[in-house]
């Protein structure tokens, strides 16, 4: 599983927005950009909400592979670029960013029993970029060819 979050990326609303992509056997099983209920305080804040919405759908896609003899047992890699996402996520409870709702400390739940391993991954590699800003067509293609999606029509070259 792959996350990441743009903070405060809304001009309006100074909401953010996280992209989550669910990947099983070299293909993409899951895809979703998703604008964050709330305004997040910092960047870690948000990153952690990205990463809180990976780790379900991370549980959601192991227990339907398991369920279907797809997937035997194994911990839930779930990639991101966040060094402050990954150390809220791997403490106990809020520590010093207090307003975390009780939903967001799930994800702590899954770190700490394993089935979720948190993997810092370098963030011109992180797939889940290609859903949270506007990106030029170099990095798009470069991002899609990872994901092993090709363009069934070229591109206008205006792009």
């Amino acid at each position: 599983v792959w996350t990441d979050s743009d903070w405060a990326g809304c001009k309006t609303s100074r909401k953010s927005t996280d992209c989550v992509l669910c990947m099983f056997g070299g293909s993409v099983v899951y895809a979703s950009s998703k604008t964050q209920a709330f305004v997040a305080q910092s960047s870690g804040e948000a990153e952690m909400a990205g990463i809180h919405r990976g780790g379900l759908v991370g549980v959601f896609c192991q227990n339907f592979l398991q369920e279907v003899g797809l997937l035997g047992t194994f911990p839930i890699e779930l990639r991101t670029d966040s060094s402050a996402g990954i150390a809220m996520c791997r403490r106990k409870g809020p520590g010093r960013v207090r307003h975390l709702s009780v939903k967001q400390l799930f994800i702590q739940e899954l770190v700490g029993s394993k089935r979720v391993v948190l993997v810092k991954w370098p963030g011109e590699q992180n797939l889940a970029d290609i859903g949270t800003k506007v990106l030029d067509r170099k990095r798009t293609d470069f991002l899609l060819g990872r994901m092993h999606i090709v363009r069934a029509m070229p591109a206008p070259s205006s792009c």
